[in-house]
């Protein structure tokens, strides 16, 4: 039993943290990333240098998300089995798929999205150990990246972008 609930804790809230994490790095404003850097605080220079190349700490983050969830299903599953007995796995399987939508990505998502300036220097330099940690998959995940996409120019945003840009600023009062 103890297995089955280390399990499922801990895929869940290494998850969690992955989805809280990514919410936030996509999410807080430049114009705060900035004043935390110039205000001379370490977490500031850290989140500003992750926001400079933000694939790298997006792939650190989608890394240990997907071992969290692999590994957690895995060893989730084979002890609910041992515990619950083969009987009762479908019924474990669809509530363990709930729990990990809506617990460990749906909520965390939308805290992060919703607190992103509060945790925004937070999770800085735990992120940062995170990108050291997975550097060797970040370097094979960039690699297969150039790979795939070496005969693919990226286009920039164009005067009709911003055209609409400007429009729907209007419109809403933003401008």
């Amino acid at each position: 039993v103890v297995e089955l609930v280390v399990a499922v804790a801990a895929a869940i809230g290494i998850s969690s943290l992955c989805s809280r994490f990514e919410a936030v790095l996509y999410a807080v404003p430049v114009a705060h990333v900035e004043n935390l850097a110039q205000s001379g605080r370490r977490a500031g220079r850290v989140l500003s240098d992750l926001r400079q190349n933000i694939d790298r700490p997006i792939a650190a983050i989608l890394t240990l998300n997907t071992i969290a969830h692999t590994v957690g299903a895995t060893v989730a599953g084979a002890s609910a089995e041992r515990v619950l007995g083969h009987q009762w796995l479908p019924a474990f399987s669809v509530l363990f798929t709930l729990a990990v939508l809506v617990i460990s990505e749906i909520l965390p998502k939308t805290a992060g999205v919703t607190y992103s300036r509060v945790l925004s220097a937070p999770i800085a330099l735990p992120l940062q150990a995170l990108v050291q940690l997975f550097s060797p998959f970040i370097w094979l995940s960039e690699g297969l990246t150039r790979l795939v996409s070496r005969d693919h120019q990226q286009v920039g945003v164009s005067a009709e972008d911003l055209h609409v840009l400007a429009r729907l600023g209007q419109r809403t009062g933003s401008l």
